[in-house]
């Protein structure tokens, strides 16, 4: 039978529902409250980030350093590109100097063997060393991008603008013939050479030497 509220009021219509769900089984059902779980029984999800393992801070400082060194090394090897960032060739430039010794610094360690070195002191060094890297390389390039050639002498900022010039004549494969390419590669070689205020790198002088030296067969 339905339970009934001690001091509840009885009424016709009261006792007809409780006939009702006597008679046709009706559950009735349990409104009691559910018990109260205290806070510090409660399991809240956890928030603590395991460390990175040594071979995942080793690889994240290596594809750093690389990312650094794929676009250092698109600079050196561009003849036009190494002109547009020529402090970046500049060693008395205090922006390069500091990028060039971090960059030294992150290929000594780098060189230390292939893999992961068991050495967590070498492996977090190598990490401080590319995030270091990488700002001085933001640093530098900024630099170089902001200056442009204006940081040069007067003379040589001339000398370089003709240079540049020739050294797109040079690369003009559909609207110059071989000869004038030959001919405007030689003429850079030629006006670069003169320059003091820094050095072409070796690579870039490289591409322009091997486009001089093409003639026509």
């Amino acid at each position: 039978m339905a339970p009934r509220l001690a001091g509840a009021p009885r009424s016709p219509l009261a006792d007809f529902l409780r006939e009702v769900v006597d008679e046709h089984e009706i559950p009735v059902p349990d409104l009691t409250p559910p018990p109260q779980v205290a806070t510090s029984d409660r399991e809240e999800p956890s928030s603590v980030v395991p460390p990175p393992t040594r071979a995942t801070t080793w690889h994240t400082a290596h594809r750093r350093h690389q990312k650094v060194k794929y676009a250092y090394g698109d600079l050196i090897t561009d003849p036009l590109k190494a002109l547009d960032y020529s402090a970046l060739f500049d060693v008395s430039e205090p922006h390069t100097e500091k990028f060039l010794l971090a960059f030294d610094e992150c290929e000594e360690v780098a060189s230390s063997g292939p893999g992961t070195p068991d050495d967590q002191e070498l492996v977090d060094r190598y990490a401080h060393a590319t995030r270091r890297l990488q700002l001085l390389w933001d640093a530098a390039y900024a630099y170089a991008e902001r200056t442009g050639s204006e940081w040069l002498p007067h003379g040589e900022q001339d000398t370089v603008r003709k240079a540049k010039s020739l050294l797109r004549t040079a690369h003009d494969k559909t609207g110059a013939t071989d000869a004038e390419r030959t001919r405007a590669a030689e003429k850079a070689r030629e006006l670069l050479a003169t320059i003091r205020s820094f050095r072409m790198p070796d690579e870039a002088r490289q591409a322009i030497e091997h486009t001089a030296r093409k003639r026509l067969t």
